[in-house]
């Protein structure tokens, strides 16, 4: 397996986590890909060409995938807010599934795959010219998303105090436009935060948790395994904690 990611910085930030590719140039393979609180637009490749563009929703439990011998993939995984001010669609009904796009979407069969930097660099213009200026966003939703991927504690009722927007509007916000709730998405974000301690063999509970009895009842609702038999990972199952232990 070869992975990579580009992060990404600036204004771009608020709407992309990164872009990553992926080649499997071994046997066809099976993993599990545990739910992180993105969603990606995932483009296979072949001789540098697409062949297919897949829109997934966010993932709210694990699914299994097998990939195949000599797949190639380049992705882009975004933050929620790409779906309303991207894509200018809910995904609620995309929540762990996908579907198919053209490969003309975003003239992405002008691009040469065989240089990922280049298509990279070419995307993120594209991106930037699609987007709203700041000043037309709305900011209770920068400072929703912003505080939850960043902050280190928090309640739903601290949010909703913080960014100025009742719980019962944000709520309805995330089920119409995402598909699951504002406390679910809190535990997702949750727990893929601490999938790299847990790729390390740190078990012990992170400080966003009360204790290690809700550390492990969290990974559990989320993963379906306790943090111990994640980091056991057999037979690398889990690719999230596979490609953090190869960085």
């Amino acid at each position: 397996m070869q992975y990579a990611e580009v992060k990404v910085e600036g204004y771009l930030s608020s709407f992309i986590k990164c872009f990553w590719e992926f080649k499997n140039p071994g046997a066809s393979v099976g993993y599990t890909i545990l739910p992180d609180g993105y969603f990606d637009l995932i483009i296979s490749i072949q001789q540098g060409v697409p062949v297919q563009v897949m829109l997934t929703g966010i993932w709210s439990r694990p699914e299994d995938i097998t990939v195949e011998a000599g797949v190639h993939m380049f992705a882009i995984r975004f933050r929620p807010l790409a779906a309303e001010y991207l894509f200018r669609r809910e995904i609620r009904t995309l929540l762990n599934t996908s579907i198919s796009l053209p490969t003309s979407f975003w003239e992405l069969d002008s691009l040469d795959f065989n240089n990922a930097a280049s298509a990279v660099a070419t995307l993120q213009q594209r991106i930037a010219a699609m987007l709203p200026p700041a000043s037309a966003m709305d900011n209770r939703r920068l400072a929703l998303f912003n505080a939850i991927y960043h902050q280190r504690q928090y309640s739903i009722s601290d949010l909703s105090e913080q960014v100025h927007w009742s719980s019962r509007q944000i709520n309805r916000y995330f089920q119409q436009q995402y598909g699951l709730s504002l406390k679910q998405f809190i535990g997702i974000v949750r727990c893929n935060a601490s999938y790299r301690r847990i790729a390390h063999g740190e078990l012990a509970s992170p400080d966003v948790y009360f204790d290690q009895s809700h550390y492990i009842k969290e990974v559990k609702r989320v993963t379906g395994l306790s943090p111990r038999l994640l980091f056991r990972n057999h037979d690398d199952r889990f690719l999230q904690l596979l490609t953090i232990k190869r960085e």
